[in-house]
């Protein structure tokens, strides 16, 4: 969603994140996702609510005008109605979760409206019964607490962090579990200090090791590879890390071909020339319409200038092949 980028969900940051911590181009689809799988897909449960059809109503359509990022639609949809809701029934749920995204994203950014939007995610965490929404709602308390929305506004890293740290207790090893790691390690690497990064690497590095294999753990790999090679320098175990998260699947495909790219690099500097000739060769024959083709061709040519022995050969776009292992 293109709100505010220090509000956006974590999925891969395509900068370095002490320049630029909280964009996150996959969040948009992520969230959108989770929104419509859990509000509009989901049942919403029985109620004695009087007006629980055109309650039911009024929630699809606000969640329908988050989708389009109408988050002030949302808020006057929902705002009359949640009173009126039975405090844990499903439906109270999920329009106090919509409520306080709308509140949250609402413009402009305010005290009243992040007040609002701290209220309706702590009760839902307090009353909630889905295990899956109290912990999106941890989550977005978590940012809410961790980044300035507005001028002046007060922030608490140690609130976040406990929020998020609950989350990796009760979620360990699914998408949330996952998320809140990302976060929680994040929120360190953001001291820009030794130490805050040497608590980052730990906690991203059991991720990787230990939690079990799904899109969110190459999503932790390939943010281990980064910081290994832009804070640490150490391209092997960037490109170690980078083998894990394309083995599983790069979080973001439509730029797999910047990530083998940047793979062919981390092995060059690592010392591992053939290797990189093997990526760059990737490059070309998978990628045929990127941007690093040419400089990837460039790459094994020169290769082949300073071992001609080498029974590799210059690729042509799409070419599916590589040549010997020279």
């Amino acid at each position: 969603m293109p709100y505010p980028a220090q509000k956006t969900l974590f999925w891969y940051p395509e900068m370095r994140p002490k320049n630029n911590p909280h964009t996150s181009p996959n969040s948009k689809a992520f969230f959108v996702l989770l929104l419509i799988a859990s509000l509009l897909l989901g049942g919403c449960g029985g109620s004695s609510n009087k007006g629980f059809a055109d309650n039911e109503a009024r929630l699809e359509e606000a969640a329908k005008a988050l989708t389009i990022y109408d988050f002030d639609k949302a808020y006057k949809l929902l705002t009359p109605i949640q009173d009126e809701l039975e405090v844990g029934t499903p439906l109270w749920e999920k329009a106090t979760y919509t409520l306080a995204l709308a509140a949250w994203h609402k413009s402009p950014p305010d005290s009243f409206n992040l007040g609002q939007a701290t209220e309706l995610l702590d009760s839902l965490i307090k009353h909630g019964s889905s295990e899956d929404l109290v912990a999106t709602a941890r989550i977005d308390l978590g940012r809410i607490y961790e980044v300035p929305s507005y001028p002046g506004d007060t922030t608490d890293v140690e609130k976040a962090r406990a929020l998020y740290r609950e989350v990796i207790e009760t979620h360990a090893g699914d998408d949330f579990g996952y998320q809140a790691i990302m976060r929680l390690a994040q929120t360190y690497v953001q001291q820009l200090d030794e130490a805050g990064l040497e608590e980052a690497f730990r906690l991203i590095q059991v991720a990787v090791d230990d939690y079990p294999e799904n899109p969110w753990k190459a999503v932790a790999a390939q943010y281990l590879g980064d910081l290994y090679a832009d804070d640490l320098g150490d391209y092997a175990k960037a490109l170690e890390a980078y083998q894990i998260a394309q083995k599983i699947g790069f979080p973001v495909r439509s730029k797999a071909d910047i990530y083998t790219w940047r793979m062919g690099i981390f092995a060059e500097r690592a010392g591992q020339e053939r290797l990189a000739m093997d990526y760059f060769h990737e490059v070309v024959t998978d990628f045929p319409r990127s941007v690093y083709g040419t400089y990837a061709r460039d790459r094994i040519a020169t290769y082949l200038e300073e071992h001609p022995d080498s029974s590799l050969t210059v690729p042509k776009i799409g070419q599916s092949k590589i040549g010997g292992n020279g």
